[in-house]
């Protein structure tokens, strides 16, 4: 069986580091992934990582960081006895900068992308 997830998105919040009753240390935060097919729509995936992993992300990733994550997708019955389906972070790095937003409107004032000129550019024998 292979149980593998990989996830582009954003932090909504700067990922806090908390401790288990048993002692160990984790991260626990909501990733915001765009999807691919339908770009108006963003799912919320709710992210778990521990220990060294739940360090280096407490130390790095900040709401609005893209990140890239792998991992798997794991199930747990909450308090409740509703079941909850959460992905348990393995390795996670950087994508791109946050986005700087405008504080007033909270619009994006930068664009995240690099532009590149190329005209004169040939390929193929022409140009672009």
């Amino acid at each position: 069986m292979i149980n593998i997830v990989c996830l582009q998105g954003r932090p909504l919040a700067d990922p806090e580091l908390k401790m288990t009753a048993a002692g160990r240390e984790f991260v626990d935060f909501s990733l915001a992934v765009v999807r691919s097919y339908d770009r108006d729509k963003t799912d919320f995936i709710r992210v778990v990582a521990y220990d060294q992993t739940a360090k280096q992300i407490n130390r790095t990733f900040h709401r609005g960081n893209m990140a890239m994550l792998t991992g798997v997708l794991l199930t747990r019955k909450s308090k409740s006895g509703r079941v909850v389906t959460y992905v348990e972070a393995r390795e996670m790095s950087f994508c791109t900068q946050k986005m700087e937003v405008d504080s007033t409107s909270g619009v994006p004032v930068s664009n995240p992308y690099t532009t590149v000129d190329l005209s004169g550019v040939e390929v193929g024998g022409r140009d672009v």
